[in-house]
């Protein structure tokens, strides 16, 4: 079964699968600060927990909107790989 990482901005906060939140950290190993700061920053899943636009981390990173969503998508992939190549072992 393979894992997809949903937008955690849409879900309500008192349902998420915290468990999932830690092996999606862990997974962090494989991503470049940049992306770990992206996927951080999207999914709110750093203080004060608050989820931004792909706007507001490129303006933050000095980079264009377009280019944050290919490294957040790039980064996606990456911890979905390392997540499912762990659950075949």
């Amino acid at each position: 079964k393979e894992i997809v990482l949903k937008d955690i901005s849409e879900t309500n906060r008192s349902t998420i699968d915290y468990e999932m939140i830690r092996k999606v950290k862990c997974g962090f190993s494989c991503l470049s600060s940049k992306e770990q700061k992206i996927l951080e920053d999207y999914f709110g899943l750093s203080f004060p927990n608050t989820p931004k636009t792909l706007q507001e981390i490129g303006s933050m990173l000095h980079i264009n909107l377009e280019r944050v969503r290919q490294l957040k998508e790039v980064a996606i992939q990456k911890i979905q790989e390392k997540i499912n190549n762990e659950r075949s072992l």
